[in-house]
């Protein structure tokens, strides 16, 4: 079948039916009285009844409030002690294991408390305010309410110019304590009836909460909370000025919460602010509080009701440009780092350290992404050091998580050599990147995806998930993969998104809340069915909404880094880290803002506001090209546009800062860094994320006329990417063009240029410069001479194209030349007869290349297993490791013998005992034998084996 060479047809024929959508949707709101002392709240064609009602609580001391575990969930919510707790609304514990830890973990969540409760409205004294009476004022109406022994309210609804309504009220106590004002003026409506809602973060589509669960400010991705009802959507937000850019939110100082369960368990949009315990909720007898919230109406649907608040009340925009570099040398960057010291990449154990969260592992993603990255590169040292090494440890270890510390059980890692612990896919993809001559790689695959089933109880093409289903298909061609993953992902479908899940999901990551738009889209580029294009569509909308909206950045610039020095991320300070250093600046509010990224987890949300590995960008710049959605297209390009200018780490935190922009700021050891989290191994899924959003920016912006097909790395979490370079691709009116991206390429003279550059096998070199800011930029280009060594003293002809049409010729004089771009546009050069060396991609490409016929042996000594991995013909090796450990051996020899030749030695004095024998091009066969020292010094020997072509 064919693949995705032909999306730019369906892209152009989907944007005919899918019109480009508006920055907001066209809205005009009205407020009239309404019976009942309320007031009716129109837009356009949809109206609801908002009254003027408000619940206060009062408690005379503090309720100290403190974040706890949600039952059956791993979110958390705030809970107040109270003396008498409604009955089952007590915090019940939960037991936490030793594996229950690592970065960002607060097991404090976990802690029982008979004396608390997640229930707002069972923790203190209540007072019910009711309007009296209303009247208009011009365009506000204004309530009037009785006098009350707790205190005087008072409050006006205004629509300004048609913007959404306001409610302002004040309070005014009449003795000391602690408050809360919950505005109670919603409609409400049993949860039966509702088509779908909205609470930050976990409660959405149908899944109601089961207590009355605030969430806290610095937790909302937008401050609001919202209900469907049969098309139409209403809600409540904080008013923009309520909820400061400064200082970041978190725990510790939110002003305001949103709650959508009433105290009799209906569905009301629900407002409480000051939050019972925190900022502002400690009031002196006579001294009024004051408080802004917004009105929502939208004639839409939860999730593009969501994109209409963000717009018009929050200012959500496409608001980043490169500023401080083009995204090109940020990728060169994070190659160079991590093929240095900093990179943390252990070879004796051929993983990158994990000590962040668990002292003394490693762990390692996928083989995948380094070696897309070496492919697209042109670099053979990232395959030799990187992408190789990490593929045998892939093969080879029981879990992803490797320490040789048998007492360390955070996260429960594994020294055992019993894998492979690459994924389904994974196994697939590296087949297919064999071009089908490393034919073990296949059966280890079929294997892991028949759950090791014989092959004669197999059912055909029924396995494993319907998304290992079609990898198995993209890596074997086999018709029954594909009908087994259609299969699967209409049941997917069908459960997922057409039934409205109604129940809570014991998740971490956000991407596993949200329908897998990914793999729906993987689904839309293989089937070209239109159905999975709407469902990824549909559930990269729903992933849309764990994105941050809000604070509103404001135009102005920050003071950060005072004194020197970079924000103490509290989980480092805690391990001793000093704090370090950073100029103190003053920048932009905007290159600070979390506006585009989304909190780590549902467990570790509270530390992690914000992280960097936006996997989501480049998903969501192809389905906006597809479809024409602009809120997926600017979140795409918020989450990845101008943020920094190497590796940042891992997230936003305890303040804003710039540290993370700087390109030296992950140069320096691990126990050196107090800033953020540091992953390692999130390093070359990272460069992916950035690779695969220059690529597809480039075809959104080409309309399709620029098109590269990819294959799919799964990962985990927000891991997930794209594998690049070892496809053709459409490049204008070249049908053969190969991603060719070396390092440093070219240098532009304007920062607000990135590129994506290609070959040809007709001595063609094509590059496309893509303008991230909204004005005019003209720019020199200078070609890398070590790289082009050809253009040194020499002149090139080379078409021009803007905005996809030939716009004449210019000419390369001595590897320069000048272009220019519109706005927000794209540019692209072809040069012509040309010759591009190629330094590793060759080498991967399909070619003359035996498979060898006995390419696998396990051997009973040692539990020794040995597989040639052919990835082509000069890049051959015999991997030969043992699954016994330490407890057998103290020192482990192979001598190996290669066809003729003479036998040759090699040793490891150290657990894992692994061996990396390279093979020649025409190698035939391969002999090897172990000897084992045990501990007590004694010599043990095995049989020879051999690996043999034929």
């Amino acid at each position: 079948m064919k693949t995705t060479l032909y999306l730019s047809i369906l892209a152009c024929f989907w944007l005919l039916l899918c019109p480009a959508e508006s920055h907001a949707a066209p809205q005009h709101y009205t407020i009239r009285s309404a019976p009942g002392k309320a007031v009716q709240v129109v837009n356009g064609k949809t109206s609801f009844r908002f009254s003027g009602d408000f619940l206060v609580l009062y408690t005379p001391k503090d309720p100290k409030m403190i974040l706890r575990y949600i039952p059956k969930t791993s979110y958390f919510a705030p809970t107040w002690q109270t003396e008498a707790p409604a009955p089952g609304k007590g915090v019940e514990g939960r037991k936490v294991s030793a594996a229950t830890g690592g970065d960002g973990v607060d097991n404090t969540l976990a802690e029982s408390a008979s004396d608390r409760s997640f229930d707002i409205f069972s923790v203190a004294e209540t007072t019910r305010f009711s309007p009296a009476d209303m009247h208009d004022a011009g365009d506000s109406v204004i309530y009037t309410y009785r006098e009350h022994p707790a205190g005087r309210m008072r409050c006006a609804v205004s629509c300004p110019d048609g913007d959404n309504p306001v409610v302002r009220f004040t309070f005014t106590p009449s003795r000391d304590g602690y408050y809360s004002v919950i505005y109670t003026g919603s409609p409400a409506f049993d949860p039966s009836e509702l088509d779908a809602l909205w609470q930050p973060m976990i409660w959405q589509r149908k899944i109601f909460p089961t207590q009355s669960f605030v969430s806290l400010a610095f937790m909302c991705s937008m401050p609001a909370c919202m209900v469907e009802i049969k098309g139409k959507s209403m809600g409540v937000a904080a008013h923009p000025e309520e909820f400061p850019y400064q200082p970041l939110p978190s725990r510790y100082n939110n002003r305001f919460g949103v709650l959508l369960r009433d105290a009799d368990g209906k569905a009301r949009p629900m407002l409480t602010a000051p939050v019972l315990g925190q900022e502002g909720s400690e009031m002196t007898a006579g001294a009024p509080f004051s408080f802004r919230i917004c009105l929502i109406a939208e004639n839409r649907q939860v999730d593009y009701a969501y994109e209409t608040v963000a717009r018009n009340l929050y200012g959500f925009h496409d608001y980043r440009s490169n500023a401080i570099t083009t995204l090109n040398n940020t990728i060169d960057n994070l190659i160079d780092y991590t093929l240095s010291e900093y990179g943390c990449f252990l070879d004796s154990l051929k993983g990158y350290s994990y000590s962040t969260d668990v002292p003394g592992s490693v762990k390692n993603v996928s083989s995948l992404n380094p070696l897309s990255v070496a492919m697209l590169a042109d670099d053979p040292e990232v395959y030799e050091r990187r992408a190789y090494p990490i593929m045998e440890y892939m093969l080879s270890r029981e879990k992803t998580l490797f320490c040789l510390d048998t007492t360390q059980k955070v996260q429960g890692p594994s020294r055992k050599m019993t894998g492979p612990c690459a994924l389904i896919s994974e196994l697939a993809a590296l087949y297919k990147l064999s071009h089908g001559k490393c034919d073990i790689l296949r059966r280890i695959a079929e294997e892991k995806y028949y759950k090791g089933k014989p092959v004669e109880k197999r059912t055909n093409g029924f396995g494993g998930a319907w998304y290992d289903a079609l990898e198995m298909y993209r890596a074997t061609g086999e018709e029954k993969y594909l009908t087994a993953a259609i299969k699967g992902a209409d049941a997917y479908v069908t459960r997922t998104i057409d039934d409205t899940p109604s129940k809570y999901t014991h998740a971490f990551f956000w991407t596993s809340f949200a329908p897998r738009y990914v793999n729906l889209l993987e689904m839309y580029r293989i089937t070209h069915d239109k159905r999975y294009l709407e469902a990824a569509r549909f559930g990269a909308r729903q992933y849309a909404m764990f994105v941050f909206m809000a604070p509103t950045i404001p135009d102005t610039t920050i003071l950060v880094n005072k004194g020197g020095l970079v924000p103490f991320y509290y989980y480092r300070k805690n391990r001793g880290i000093p704090q370090q250093q950073c100029p103190e600046e003053t920048v932009p509010a905007w290159r600070l803002s979390e506006i585009g990224l989304v909190p780590e987890s549902s467990s570790t949300s509270i530390g992690h506001r914000a992280v960097f590995m936006a996997h989501h960008a480049p998903y969501m710049m192809e389905i906006a090209t597809l479809t024409g959605d602009r809120f997926l297209h600017d979140i795409a390009r918020s989450a990845v546009v101008g943020r920094y200018r190497n590796f940042p780490g891992y997230h936003i935190n305890t303040e804003r800062s710039s540290a993370y922009e700087k390109f030296d700021f992950p140069l320096r050891p691990f126990n050196r860094i107090s800033a953020s989290s540091f992953h390692y191994n999130h390093q070359y899924p990272l460069i992916s994320v950035l690779y695969g959003y220059a690529v597809t920016d480039a075809e959104s912006r080409s309309n399709g006329k620029i098109v590269f097909d990819c294959d799919y790395i799964e990962g985990y979490g927000y891991l997930q990417a794209r594998f690049y370079g070892n496809k053709p691709g459409r490049f204008y009116d070249c049908k053969q063009a190969w991603l060719w991206m070396p390092r440093r390429l070219l240098r532009t003279s304007h920062i607000e240029l990135n590129y994506i550059s290609a070959r040809s096998e007709n001595d063609r070199l094509m590059v496309a410069f893509t303008n991230q800011s909204p004005e005019h930029v003209h720019s020199h280009i200078t070609f890398n001479p070590e790289l082009l060594p050809e253009m040194r003293g020499r002149s090139y002809k080379a078409e021009i194209w803007k905005q996809n049409k030939k716009s004449g010729e210019c000419t390369v004089t001595d590897g320069q030349t000048d272009v220019e771009v519109a706005p927000n546009g794209i540019t692209a050069l072809v040069i012509r007869d040309i010759k591009v060396p190629t330094r590793f991609q060759h080498k991967m490409a399909p070619g003359e290349n035996p498979v060898w016929k006995h390419d696998y042996y396990q051997s009973p000594f040692g539990h020794t297993k040995a597989l040639v991995l052919n990835m082509g013909q000069e890049l051959k090796t015999a991997f030969v490791y043992l699954q016994d450990d330490d407890s057998s051996f103290r020192e482990v020899s192979l001598s190996y013998k290669i066809d003729g030749e003479k036998f040759r030695n090699m040793s490891d004095t150290s657990f894992p005992f692994e061996f990396t024998v390279p093979l020649h091009a025409d190698s035939r066969q391969v002999i090897f034998q172990i000897t084992g020292i045990a501990p007590d010094g004694t010599v043990h020997k095995g049989k020879p084996f051999k690996l043999s072509r034929d």
